[in-house]
């Protein structure tokens, strides 16, 4: 059951994916129980296949349950544990419940700084995490701080070029953006992009969500010109790697409609929104 909802996944037949892996959660509950840890794995894949196909109540549901089961076995300071919480935290981000998610993020970085140090990647990796729920609670300042102390951490631990580090240079970058410091914003943006071609190689998924969130923040330091161009780059590459249905490849083409209506082509924007 499991291999068969894999290859249904693979083969893009999301919700047949997900059918088939209930299926295999509710057998193993049956089996085995709810704390073995096959049965807690399965839930895990779950909860990964209703996230994909944006089934957020279900999601949310069944990491509670996830989380519940591992609080009892193997108990609630394991490292398993800690990783239900935070996928339980962004189950709540992606269903708008966002201060549900953030105080669940903060309770994971806790934990975490308590379980495993302050410094370990996984803490750092939650606090980077919280930055982005505090950030969209509008909690601007706090983001901001919460994210330079992170990349400062991961710096010195992690290495400036290592993958955690370059997603919080891309983070600071937004909530830069997001306080008015535009040059700052963009200066680390471009920083974040450099590092990741070099890295990760120009054609990473990252690296491409690193072109698309430098356009942003060309957009809002209100250079037009740059923004399009670098919107265009993006789509372009997003749909070569990608191909042209994949969700962040529509995205980009809605973000490359925007920049050209605020370029003042609107007739372009327009065609590009209709594609």
């Amino acid at each position: 059951m499991a291999l068969l909802s894999d290859r249904l996944a693979d083969s893009g037949q999301r919700e047949a994916a997900a059918d088939m892996q209930r299926q295999l959660v509710e057998a193993r509950q049956r089996v085995l129980g709810p704390e073995h840890p096959a049965t807690q794995n399965s839930m895990a894949v779950l909860i990964s296949r209703l996230a994909k196909l944006k089934w957020h109540e279900d999601a949310v549901h069944m990491a509670q349950q996830l989380l519940a089961a591992r609080q009892r076995m193997p108990g609630p300071d394991d490292p398993k544990t800690l990783d239900s919480m935070a996928l339980l935290s962004d189950r709540l981000a992606d269903s708008g419940q966002r201060e549900a998610a953030a105080d669940m993020t903060r309770q994971v970085v806790e934990a975490r700084q308590r379980v495993l140090g302050p410094e370990h990647p996984d803490t750092l990796a939650t606090t980077n995490n919280l930055s982005n729920r505090l950030a969209a609670l509008g909690q601007h300042e706090a983001a901001t701080d919460m994210v330079r102390q992170t990349l400062e951490a991961q710096q010195r631990v992690l290495g400036p070029e290592h993958p955690n580090t370059l997603r919080s240079m891309n983070n600071l970058s937004n909530r830069l953006a997001e306080l008015g410091q535009h040059k700052a914003a963009v200066d680390m943006a471009r920083q974040a992009l450099e590092a990741r071609q070099r890295a990760l190689g120009p054609d990473h998924p990252e690296t491409l969500e690193s072109m698309a969130n430098f356009s942003r923040c060309l957009a809002k330091a209100k250079q037009q010109d740059a923004a399009v161009d670098m919107a265009r780059q993006a789509m372009e590459a997003r749909q070569r790697v990608l191909g042209p249905e994949n969700p962040d490849t529509l995205d980009s083409m809605f973000n490359l409609s925007r920049r050209l209506a605020e370029q003042g082509q609107h007739k372009a924007a327009v065609d590009m929104a209709r594609h």
